[in-house]
């Protein structure tokens, strides 16, 4: 798999980047050349909605958004809408912005997204890492 990653703090001789052999890349570039766009970004003033309809619609027809950052850095409304105009393939969140979500949430009920209860950093490796 070719891997590319926009991170303001990192420099392409950081040895994360030099081992698997990462491209670092603007924001917008890895929105357009990605199939998979995985974010991993703390909230703050600077990433509410960092993920919005005008980033949502830079991504390919057939690209996947997963969020295992936090709630508020995706714009859930913009997500939906980019998903219903086929702007998107399908979208894997694993943080709401409003958690539980409501009964009536537009996007529990859509079929291009696999919904995970805020558990990806629950992964052996993860585990084993933080230990």
């Amino acid at each position: 798999m070719r891997i590319v990653a926009y991170d303001p703090l990192v420099l392409s001789t950081h040895w994360t980047v030099m081992d698997c052999g990462t491209e670092l890349k603007a924001f917008d570039e890895v929105l357009a050349f990605s199939d998979f766009v995985s974010l991993h970004v703390p909230l703050t003033k600077k990433t509410y909605h960092l993920t919005n309809k005008d980033r949502l619609r830079q991504m390919k027809p057939s690209g996947y958004l997963i969020n295992t950052a936090r709630g508020g850095v995706v714009d859930e409304m913009a997500l939906w809408q980019s998903l219903q105009s086929g702007y998107l393939a399908g979208d894997a969140p694993d943080v709401r912005e409003v958690e539980p979500a409501c009964s009536d949430d537009l996007l529990r009920q859509e079929p291009r997204i696999l919904l995970t209860p805020h558990i990806s950093g629950l992964t052996q490796e993860a585990q084993v890492r933080t230990a």
